[in-house]
């Protein structure tokens, strides 16, 4: 992806056209941080919005491994040499912050619906419709479930997964 399409890949209308935000706001206080591996970071880069980001960015230095009473008994250089190996830098940064970046850079926050829950996915033989809990539908080619740990999106998967193919994937607990 050459710099002039990163830009453009962007800015261009979106395949799945809604976000649904079931905790009901764009970035709720829940969790504390979040991590970026090498391969996001490279992904954020593409999308030009890696340098927002490293402005609110820890870089992860040495590794130490420790018992229970915090005594190390083990370091090592594992970040860097992953620097070494990847071009990136693994880091850290608080997730409300890096939900509030993303959500800034959208070209058109419209998109995002806050306050809205998914109950059903319904799979039609030319398209797929997503159905939210006061009704309303929406209709496409594609779902992405990244609605969250508790995702109704992989709940719905998961059960069609393993009505094909019995315990093909284990149930979360």
């Amino acid at each position: 992806m050459n710099h002039s399409s990163k830009k453009v890949f962007f800015r261009q209308q979106p395949l799945l056209a809604f976000t649904y935000r079931r905790k009901g706001i764009v970035a709720s206080p829940f969790g504390t941080t979040i991590t970026l591996q090498p391969h996001g970071c490279r992904i954020l880069h593409q999308l030009s919005i890696l340098d927002d980001v490293l402005d609110s960015c820890s870089t992860m230095g040495r590794c130490y491994y420790r018992t229970p009473d915090a005594q190390c008994f083990l370091e090592n250089d594992f970040f860097p040499i992953v620097k070494k190996y990847a071009g990136y830098n693994t880091r850290t940064l608080n997730r409300q912050l890096f939900l509030c970046i993303l959500y800034n850079r959208l070209p058109d926050k419209s998109k995002v619906l806050e306050r809205h829950r998914v109950v059903d996915i319904i799979e039609e033989k030319e398209s797929t419709r997503v159905v939210l809990a006061d009704g309303t539908e929406y209709v496409g080619d594609l779902v992405v479930g990244a609605d969250g740990v508790h995702s109704k999106v992989r709940e719905v998967m998961w059960e069609r997964a393993n009505r094909k193919i019995p315990y093909f994937i284990t149930p979360v607990l």
